[in-house]
């Protein structure tokens, strides 16, 4: 982004994350951006300390003083904006949820002097989720168009796809110059091209798979390169295939699979070798 754009506007975000208990409360996303915005702006730290002098570490537990703080810190006159970024609601615990989306919902409906906050929220578009924006929203009598759970239509998955073949196009010319720099210099990126955008469920996930495979191609000959293009894995799953199918170790790459699988959180590397 263009920074004269954001100069005056504290940018902070939160990604959820179902996989543990603090990466999906919508309290723990409150403390991130609470602590994001202090860094960025710390005069407006002065709001939050009647609440650590009251409750001390526990203010870190409690949604709706967690929230207040937030508020009181977008209306003083030291915060030209503030732009909450939340990331994946789905992955964020029910309950949890609710809350957030309730709050949203109530800021939204008063004419607060904290208009300067602004959210932008995304998330799979679940019907839970869309019914539960619809409640609240609907008590406030608010404008149900600000609230978009969209994505998966025909017409969003061709913008997806035009704009993963924007990403194609600049992975290939770095992977051209990257060539030329191996002193190899044909037009082989045309037929990889070309071969990326045959693919029909393009996704970024898949893309920067195999693009992690073709980047391990850079000196091969021009014949050996298009060999290997022919063969690209048409999918995700064909991508996680091709890469399991390298192990030396067939049988214990199996059961490093299923310990990954298994595990309630995601392993540190100790923990994994112990387990394996």
């Amino acid at each position: 982004y263009s920074s004269w754009m954001w100069k005056d506007t504290s940018i902070c975000y939160f990604f959820f994350k179902d996989d543990s208990d603090e990466n999906k409360s919508a309290t723990h996303a409150l403390c991130a951006i609470l602590h994001q915005l202090f860094k960025q702006n710390q005069a407006l730290i002065k709001h939050a300390i009647p609440e650590y002098n009251s409750n001390g570490s526990m203010v870190a537990k409690l949604f709706s003083t967690l929230w207040g703080i937030l508020l009181k810190a977008a209306a003083d006159p030291k915060s030209d904006g503030i732009v909450c970024i939340l990331d994946a609601l789905d992955e964020c615990s029910e309950s949890s949820r609710e809350q957030l989306i309730k709050h949203v919902a109530e800021f939204h409906s008063t004419n607060s002097t904290t208009a300067k906050l602004k959210f932008l929220i995304t998330s799979r578009p679940y019907d839970s989720i869309k019914r539960c924006f619809s409640q609240n929203f609907s008590k406030g009598k608010l404008d149900l168009a600000s609230v978009k759970l969209m994505g998966e239509g025909e017409h969003q998955m061709e913008e997806i796809r035009v704009e993963i073949d924007l990403v194609i196009d600049k992975r290939v010319k770095d992977f051209r110059e990257e060539r030329s720099r191996e002193g190899v210099d044909d037009n082989a990126h045309v037929a990889i091209q070309e071969q990326l955008k045959k693919v029909e469920n393009r996704t970024y996930l898949w893309m920067t798979l195999v693009f992690h495979e073709i980047m391990k191609m850079v000196g091969y000959a021009e014949d050996a390169l298009l060999e290997e293009i022919g063969r690209i894995p048409p999918s995700v799953y064909d991508a996680y295939e091709r890469i399991l199918a390298k192990s030396r170790d067939k049988d214990k790459a199996r059961k490093l699979l299923h310990i990954i699988c298994a595990a309630s959180r995601p392993l540190t590397l100790a923990e994994m070798n112990r387990a394996l």
